[in-house]
C-alpha cells in the first residue's frame, strides 16, 4: 500500500489525465486487494474521488462505476488478463475505461440535447399558436396545438440517454388514444388525417413507414424549431 500511495503521488502519474489516474488507482487498489471485503467499492470510491478532483461531476449523472456494472463480465475478464503477466500491462483496462467514460459523457450530451429540444419545441409551439397568418387563421389552430403537445409528451424516449431524441408513435396508436379521441370527438377521422398531413407539410412532424409491420409512424421534427 505504501508503494501504491507513492506511485499514485508520483510526478509521472500526476501528469496523466484525471481519467487515466482514476483508472490506474482503481486497477492497482483492486489488484492489491488490501481489505477482507469491499475492495471493489473502495476502488470505485477512490476512482470517483480522483475524477472529482479533476472537475468531473461524478456525483451527478455519470461515472465509470455505472459503465463497469453494465459491462461486468468484460470488466472482470480484463482485470484478469492485465494481471496475467508481470509487469502488468494495464493498457487494455485503461482503454476499456476511457471508452466507457466517453460513452457516459455522450449519454449526458444526448440527455441535455433531448431535454433542451423539447423545451424549445414547446416554446416554438406557443409562438406558432399565437402567430396569425391571416385575418381568421393562426399558424396552427387549437386542435393542432393540442395534438402536437400530446405528441411531445408521448414521444419522450424511454431511455433519455439514448442516441434517439424521440420515440415514434404509430398512427394507429395515436388515433386510438383517449386524448386524441376527445379532441376530435365531434369530428370525422378525415379531419384528424387532414390536420396531421398539414402539420407534416408545415414541418412540425414527419411520417415514416415500417414495411415489416405495414404501419405508418409519426415523429416530431425538431428542425421546426429553426423555422418558427
Amino acid at each position: 500500500m505504501e508503494e501504491f500511495v507513492g506511485f499514485m503521488n508520483s510526478k509521472r502519474v500526476a501528469e496523466q489525465h484525471p481519467v487515466v489516474r482514476a483508472l490506474l488507482a482503481h486497477f492497482f487498489l483492486v489488484t492489491i486487494h488490501p481489505f477482507g471485503d469491499g475492495n471493489g467499492r473502495v476502488s470505485r470510491l477512490l476512482e470517483a474521488g480522483i475524477l472529482h478532483q479533476g472537475n468531473y461531476n461524478v456525483h451527478g449523472f455519470y461515472g465509470l462505476s455505472n459503465y463497469f456494472y453494465r459491462n461486468e463480465r468484460q470488466y472482470k475478464t480484463l482485470l484478469q488478463e492485465c494481471r496475467a503477466i508481470q509487469p502488468f500491462d494495464v493498457s487494455p483496462f485503461i482503454s476499456f475505461g476511457i471508452e466507457g467514460f466517453s460513452s457516459e459523457l455522450k449519454g449526458i450530451n444526448n440527455f441535455i440535447k433531448a431535454k433542451l429540444n423539447r423545451v424549445v419545441y414547446r416554446a416554438m409551439l406557443v409562438r406558432a399558436f399565437n402567430t396569425r397568418v391571416g385575418t381568421r387563421r393562426k399558424r396552427i389552430n387549437q386542435r393542432e396545438y393540442s395534438l402536437l403537445d400530446f405528441l411531445l409528451a408521448e414521444t419522450e424516449p424511454a431511455d433519455p440517454f439514448s442516441d434517439n431524441p424521440s420515440r415514434r408513435i404509430s398512427v394507429t396508436e395515436l388515433m386510438a388514444s383517449n386524448t386524441v379521441k376527445w379532441q376530435y370527438r365531434n369530428l370525422t377521422p378525415r379531419t384528424l388525417n387532414r390536420e396531421l398531413i398539414r402539420l407534416s407539410n408545415l414541418g412540425f412532424i414527419h411520417f415514416n413507414r415500417d414495411e415489416s409491420k405495414k404501419e405508418w409512424y409519426v415523429e416530431l421534427d425538431f428542425d421546426a424549431i429553426g423555422k418558427y
